[in-house]
């Protein structure tokens, strides 16, 4: 049996939500202000409750915020026992994959979901790293056969009139219903706001009980997905999201993805007063140091030309830092444009915007709240040589080429081994001459392209190579 064969619907949990947003001929909010840089949005902060980071902790690796999972017999025959207990858990999580967590459900049976670093969680270098986004992900296939194989496993074992089968149904249901529309093309592309869209699709927007029948049809064939970015960017964020749509209180936001298996809005208070004090604690994660040797010639000279050509949008580093929260048009930055024009066409995501601010999560105060915006944030730069691949579609694997722009491949391939490329910072791959497997990256296809954000082609070779020294310090 495939080892990912539970855990495909939960694998999303909590990337950092939703990343919609809409074309540039809608009205702005009035909350947003012109920028003084053109062609550029400051995003201002909303108001935020405050919580425990200490106890937000325990919730993310211990807590059950998902309610829903499989035997925990069945997950070890699959996975075997864990013995390097990266997390530091206790009892039966310390023998559990740092990406599951074991809870005993409301009625007794004992079971193991996937937990939030599904997504946000990642070994770099042999070591396992809270907050990083996780390139190895696979949405590639449907697993639909594969659950109901699961579904033939606990009906056998325990029946389905079992405590294990009522802790178990609402996920198999869930994952059934969402798993044909969330492929991806590549392993590490992550289609987060397909799924939330599907699900609210399935659930009433007041109670958040569960319908079998879509209450809105407008599911498009294709798929918007992101990379997943790093959690410890959000300290300095006013908006969360790549596009810079969620606001609001971010508790709601982040809890959403417990439609996958909430039972109703009842439930949902419980997840919500958690949420707050994990919230407290994802802010307080630092980013990871670079840990292979520096050249401080180099990041001096780097430093003078990343304040002169890119602090005005990312900010500026070390001591009195600042960050500007700056949403930059589709026109100046020039990505690839589909996840910020998802809504245009009255996709799932169009659909699950005015789900969203109509439902429970924007009436239930504090609200959260999505806005349509149109482009992508200029995102805080803080461990950015662990956060490879680069672009808000992990379209470019290393910083060189984010930084010269006619050296990006159209099809690239993840070496097996995931070495790290300490000279262009990013991963090491091989350059394919088509789409070979479900690796490789091909930027042909619409929403994978690797276009724009030109703004080093200007740079001279040796100041190109000073500035990616200096930003291996940040």
């Amino acid at each position: 049996m495939h080892k990912r064969f539970l855990f495909v619907g939960v694998s999303i949990l909590f990337l950092g939500v939703f990343l919609y947003s809409c074309e540039s001929d809608l009205t702005m909010p009035e909350a947003l202000e012109t920028a003084s840089i053109a062609g550029t949005t400051f995003m201002p902060a909303s108001p935020q409750r405050e919580g425990d980071p200490e106890k937000g902790k325990d919730i993310l690796l211990n807590g059950n915020y998902i309610g829903s999972g499989i035997p925990i017999e069945i997950y070890k025959a699959v996975y075997g026992d864990h013995t390097e207990n990266a997390l530091n858990r206790s009892g039966e999580n310390a023998n559990i994959a740092p990406d599951f967590t074991a809870f005993t459900h409301q009625n007794g049976a004992h079971v193991v979901s996937a937990n939030c670093l599904q997504c946000h969680g990642s070994y770099l270098n042999g070591e396992y790293i809270i907050g990083l986004g996780n390139i190895n992900i696979d949405f590639t296939v449907s697993q639909n056969a594969t659950v109901k194989v699961v579904d033939v496993i606990i009906e056998n074992k325990h029946g389905k009139d079992s405590a294990e089968w009522e802790a178990y149904e609402p996920f198999s249901k869930a994952s059934t219903a969402i798993s044909n529309w969330i492929l991806t093309k590549t392993v590490g592309a992550n289609p987060a706001d397909r799924i939330f869209g599907v699900l609210a699709a399935y659930r009433d927007k007041n109670t958040l009980e569960w319908n079998d029948q879509l209450s809105f049809n407008e599911i498009s064939d294709y798929t918007e997905f992101t990379d997943v970015p790093p959690w410890w960017v959000l300290k300095k964020k006013h908006a969360p999201l790549y596009t810079g749509t969620g606001g609001g209180d971010w508790a709601k936001l982040f809890m959403a993805a417990s439609t996958l298996t909430l039972k109703n809005s009842e439930e949902a208070n419980a997840i919500d007063e958690d949420f707050v004090h994990v919230m407290a604690y994802l802010k307080t994660i630092e980013a990871p140091k670079y840990p292979y040797q520096i050249n401080e010639e180099l990041v001096q000279m780097g430093q003078h030309i990343f304040k002169a050509n890119c602090a005005g949008c990312h900010g500026t580093y070390g001591e009195n830092e600042s960050y500007p929260n700056l949403l930059v048009d589709l026109s100046v930055v020039d990505t690839d444009p589909e996840q910020s024009k998802a809504v245009t066409n009255e996709s799932t995501q169009g659909r699950f915007i005015e789900w969203f601010n109509s439902s429970w999560f924007a009436n239930d105060e504090p609200a959260g709240e999505l806005l349509k915006t149109s482009g992508y944030i200029a995102q805080p730069l803080d461990g950015i040589w662990a956060s490879a691949p680069y672009l808000h579609n992990g379209s470019v694997p290393t910083l060189y080429e984010l930084l010269k722009s006619s050296e990006r491949q159209t099809y690239w391939r993840r070496t097996a081994e995931h070495v790290y490329d300490e000279v262009n910072v990013g991963w090491t791959y091989n350059e394919e001459t088509g789409y070979t497997d479900r690796f490789t990256y091909d930027t042909t296809q619409k929403g994978y392209g690797n276009g724009g954000h030109t703004f080093g082609d200007g740079l001279n070779e040796a100041d190109r190579i000073a500035l990616i020294e200096y930003l291996k310090t940040l």
